[in-house]
C-alpha cells in the first residue's frame, strides 16, 4: 500500500469510527467536501498543515495516525511538564524538531 493510499484508508476508518459523515467533518475542519472526499479516494493528499488539522479532530498525534497499533495519547501517563513540552514542539519547523531530539537524546546519553 502506498502512502496516499494509506493516508486515505486511514482517514476514512477514522471518520467511520467516529461516525460523522464526510459533509459534517468537512463542515467541521472547515475544509470543503470534495477535497475531503478526494481525499479519501485517493485523488489528493492532504497537506501537512490539514492532516495536523484532521489528526486533531481525530484527537490523535500525528504518530498515531501512521502507527495505528501504538497506544492513544490517553494510554500514556504524562506529567504536565513533558505534556507542555509535546503541546510546545508542535509548531516547530522540522529542522527544529531534529535539534530537540538531538538535545533530548543528548540528555539521555548523560545519565
Amino acid at each position: 500500500m502506498n502512502t496516499i493510499d494509506f493516508i486515505s484508508k486511514r482517514i476514512t476508518d477514522l471518520r467511520l469510527k467516529k461516525n460523522v459523515s464526510s459533509r459534517k467533518m468537512s463542515l467541521d475542519l472547515g475544509l470543503s467536501n470534495s477535497y475531503i472526499t478526494q481525499i479519501e479516494n485517493g485523488k489528493k493528499s492532504p497537506s501537512i498543515d490539514n492532516l495536523y488539522k484532521i489528526c486533531d479532530y481525530f484527537g490523535i498525534t500525528i504518530v498515531e495516525f501512521f502507527l495505528p497499533q501504538a497506544p492513544l495519547k490517553q494510554d500514556f501517563d504524562l506529567t504536565e511538564d513533558l505534556k507542555e513540552l509535546v503541546e510546545s514542539a508542535k509548531d516547530l519547523s522540522p529542522s527544529q524538531l531534529e535539534a530537540l531530539k538531538i538535545v533530548s537524546k543528548a540528555f539521555n546519553e548523560r545519565r
